[in-house]
């Protein structure tokens, strides 16, 4: 592995370093005059939702002189849903081989298959998987996700091989709760567009986020050329439309994504300029949103020149995916929706008839699949926290899932989600403490630490 220099607080260190040594279907296109038949989609566990069925209507209200439309996939909203999900294991050990299970290919049948990658054609192979756990401020495992390697199981893939980084929500007991109040609409730090306004505290997550993503992407040899998808749930979906926008201003393959239950990421100036760089004009699709009943997430903030971005794919059934609207303005979707419930007053946050389970955190097993590595299914019953608000949600799974922080002033250290044990010596380099961390095996990686 060569040398690689990364800016990462102390608590992600670590676990970066364990990174090191891992080393169809027919299509509906919808337009303004266009709806789609029901489409179905057969699930490979017996125990998850048995079919994948989904109905778009033609709800689509959109100015007459914008010519939008879009081609809805089942496969890729599924494929990502079950990818979104696995960052509320925050970097457990167990990751990387759930991912291989929920996300692998009958072809391979020891990589294990559940249907969830396989109609989009692609998969995840465990060895392609780096994750990552890194404080933000005082909060010591404030931020999560993983960076993953898709590869092709079909001649014609749904989704276009290439990388993804997949970025965890609102975290219980952690400064996300800080973050999501810094609403003030800020110049984007990207980019050369004047008027581009975003969210001041996703901006500043994305800032601490995207020296660790990068380090992960040369992990993977994942390079500017390969595609690349960023996605996430709540708070994670907007920064990583925002890291969508920040690394298209790079030069990064950007590819048009999907984020769930997100709330808003700039105003319209970002929105139209985040569109014309990923899909080439400023009516483009860059984010497709998927929403949920009356949650209330999706729209906030409800303060400052926020913009959707648009379509959204808005589910009114918690267990039924036939139950859903393609949507192209606040006429439509969770916008149009009364009374809307905060993540204290409903579980529609979570809930989602397309994530596994039905839910886009809560797992059946947290041990069996954070933990051990066995994917998403299970025999058990979700536990009846599922049935309780959004709120109760997020802090169960606080308690169920307590990844284990290294500290980074020791001599040789096991490092978090591996087995291999690491070195670490810190000398002072261009002005910054440097750490040298040296695996057992020999592998080595040179990062600057933040101050």
């Amino acid at each position: 592995m060569r040398n690689r220099n990364v800016l990462l607080g102390c608590s992600a260190l670590l676990a970066v370093a364990a990174a090191y040594e891992h080393s169809a279907a027919e299509t509906c296109t919808f337009d303004s005059d266009a709806s789609c038949a029901a489409r179905t989609v057969g699930d490979s566990e017996a125990d998850e939702t048995p079919l994948l069925q989904l109905r778009a209507s033609g709800n689509l209200e959109v100015d007459s002189h914008v010519n939008r439309s879009y081609t809805y996939e089942v496969e890729k909203v599924t494929a990502f849903a079950a990818l979104v999900k696995f960052t509320y294991c925050s970097a457990a050990e167990g990751v990387a081989k759930s991912l291989a299970a929920t996300c692998g290919s009958s072809s391979d049948p020891t990589a294990g298959n559940k249907g969830y990658c396989e109609l989009a054609g692609v998969r995840i192979h465990s060895s392609a998987v780096r994750t990552i756990l890194m404080a933000d401020g005082n909060s010591s495992q404030a931020l999560s996700g993983f960076v993953g390697r898709m590869v092709a199981t079909a001649d014609n893939p749904k989704v276009q091989p290439g990388c993804v980084f997949a970025i965890r929500g609102t975290w219980e007991d952690t400064n996300n709760y800080l973050r999501n109040q810094q609403i003030q609409l800020v110049k984007s730090a990207y980019g050369d567009c004047t008027e581009c306004l975003v969210h001041s505290g996703y901006q500043e997550v994305w800032k601490l986020l995207e020296p660790a993503a990068q380090n992960l992407f040369d992990a993977l040899n994942c390079t500017k050329q390969d595609p690349l998808y960023l996605m996430g749930h709540s708070m994670g979906g907007a920064v990583a439309t925002m890291g969508m926008y920040a690394l298209k201003t790079q030069g990064w393959n950007i590819q048009p994504s999907i984020t769930f239950s997100s709330p808003h990421t700039g105003n319209q100036a970002f929105v139209q300029e985040l569109q014309r760089l990923v899909g080439g004009s400023t009516d483009a699709v860059a984010v497709v949103r998927v929403t949920l009943g009356k949650d209330l997430v999706p729209i906030t903030p409800r303060k400052g020149d926020y913009a959707f971005t648009w379509p959204e794919v808005y589910f009114s059934s918690k267990t039924d995916a036939k139950a859903m609207k393609l949507c192209w303005n606040t006429s439509c979707g969770i916008a149009a929706q009364s009374n809307h419930c905060g993540v204290g007053a409903c579980n529609d946050h979570l809930a989602n008839p397309i994530a596994p389970n039905d839910d886009l955190a809560i797992f059946k097993d947290y041990t069996g699949a954070c933990v051990w590595g066995l994917g998403a299914a299970s025999n058990q019953n979700l536990p009846k926290v599922a049935q309780q608000d959004a709120s109760q949600q997020m802090a169960w799974m606080a308690k169920a899932i307590q990844p284990k922080v290294a500290k980074c002033d020791g001599d040789w250290q096991p490092a978090a989600g591996s087995r291999a044990v690491y070195r670490t010596t810190v000398v002072p380099r261009l002005g910054a403490p440097w750490m040298n961390i040296t695996s057992a095996s020999g592998t080595s990686a040179h990062l600057v630490m933040a101050r």
